[in-house]
């Protein structure tokens, strides 16, 4: 039995079939091949969709809680801003004294520099000391509140003091007496303590949060925090602006490290400043990958497997086909082998049939001839003979009808080659009994 008859028993496919099986296995393999990972993909591709889903959800989530921690700082601030603002107003000459009780109650590090612009913009106090004096005019902070007349907190984009040669970030109130500006408080707050409250925050290495004011400036960021100061976000990011949306979620590439993140932004509800988170969507979407990465290469396993088998059918059923044909051509050169042998065997009977035919009458013509002398010397020279004579004329009369007999059975034998044979039982004790017998006769004669 070869492997075909093992793997389908009792089932032989045609010949003409065995090209259309390999071909259903190949097409069915292609169609499972197709299929299963059509749906690899599909599945990866919805995982992946589910976890940054999840990813927006959690950032929101992040985003929305450090917004509510930032707005935390910035009212401290402002509520000391306040302070120290009605504070001069009613009392500069206590100035530095309130300046200390103030500085003492925020925490260590987060203000560096407390300091008042008069009217005319020029520095009046600095808790650092004042060396000569500071024309300070022409910054954004204190011509803000020198051209409205809102009674606001304004928060600056990170400047290098002219004074403390250090990055701060200025936070100001106006001074007002009986509607009047007497001058401008400034609290300038360390990026670095904004940045401390960002990195405080559970987040991966390669997340982001950073602290911007609507115009785009950097106020604070986690990573490459020293580089971001000074800069600002590109101009065409969703949540710069004063109609931008309070929260919001885009996916982009970083500008500073190319590190494609999913991010999430929340305004604070009481100054114009947005937080932004960015989780990175490798670190988030890694365990997934890695999941995938697996179902992959056992999906490769399963698919090589498939068309392991796929091939090694193929391969059986080619096998099974050269088998056949190779069969073929044997029965095919055997049946030319039996025409060719036919054919000679027909061609010795018939030389058979004509030698026997001569046989039977180029000795039946001599054989006549003696039974006729012998028959007449026993009819008319029998007395002259005498007995011996009449005894030797018997013998050739005797060995004349045995030979006529030899020659029917001859005849008789030749003729079997044309018969169909007939199975009969046959007692060879008897048959050998008689050949004895007549072997003694002819002994005896």
């Amino acid at each position: 039995m070869n492997l075909i008859d093992k793997l389908l028993p009792g089932i032989r496919a045609p010949r003409r079939y065995l090209g259309l099986a390999v071909g259903l296995v190949f097409l069915f393999s292609t169609l499972a091949t197709g299929l299963y990972w059509w749906q690899m993909t599909t599945s990866a591709t919805r995982l992946r969709q589910e976890t940054l889903s999840q990813a927006e959800l959690r950032g929101g989530q992040i985003a929305a809680a450090t917004a509510h921690v930032i707005s935390g700082l910035f009212r401290a601030v402002d509520i000391s801003a306040i302070e120290l603002a009605n504070h001069y107003v009613s009392d500069a000459a206590t100035f530095d004294r309130k300046v200390k009780e103030v500085e003492a109650r925020l925490p260590a590090g987060s203000v560096i520099q407390v300091g008042v612009v008069d009217r005319n913009g020029y520095l009046a106090y600095s808790n650092l000391g004042m060396s000569e004096r500071t024309f300070l005019g022409d910054r954004e902070h204190v011509k803000v509140h020198v051209e409205s007349t809102e009674d606001r907190l304004f928060v600056s984009r990170p400047l290098l003091g002219r004074v403390s040669k250090q990055w701060t970030v200025q936070f100001t109130r106006p001074m007002r007496r009986n509607g009047a500006l007497v001058g401008v408080v400034v609290m300038s707050v360390s990026p670095t303590y904004l940045r401390n409250a960002l990195t405080s925050l559970t987040l991966g290495s390669d997340d982001s949060a950073a602290i911007f004011r609507l115009s785009g400036e950097y106020l604070a960021r986690n990573l490459n925090h020293e580089s971001s100061l000074g800069k600002s976000a590109p101009a065409d990011r969703p949540f710069l602006g004063d109609a931008a949306p309070a929260t919001g979620m885009m996916r982009v590439i970083s500008n500073f490290d190319g590190t494609p993140r999913i991010y999430r932004w929340q305004r604070l509800s009481d100054y114009p400043i947005t937080v932004v988170l960015g989780l990175s969507e490798g670190a988030f979407l890694a365990p997934v990958e890695r999941i995938i990465a697996l179902d992959r290469r056992n999906g490769m396993i399963g698919t090589g497997l498939l068309w392991s088998f796929a091939f090694a059918v193929a391969f059986l059923f080619k096998r099974q086909r050269a088998a056949e044909r190779a069969l073929a051509e044997l029965n095919a050169e055997l049946e030319q082998r039996v025409v060719e042998r036919t054919a000679q065997l027909e061609t010795a009977n018939r030389e058979l049939a004509d030698f026997s035919y001569s046989i039977s009458h180029d000795l039946r013509s001599p054989l006549r001839a003696v039974a006729s002398f012998a028959k007449i010397l026993e009819d008319d020279y029998a007395a002259s003979l005498g007995e011996e004579g009449r005894r030797m004329v018997r013998v050739i009369q005797q060995s004349g009808v045995r030979m006529g007999r030899l020659i029917d059975g001859l005849l008789d034998y030749l003729a079997l080659s044309r018969k169909k044979l007939q199975f009969v039982r046959i007692d060879m004790g008897k048959l050998a009994g008689e050949a004895v017998a007549l072997e003694a006769a002819s002994d005896r004669t």
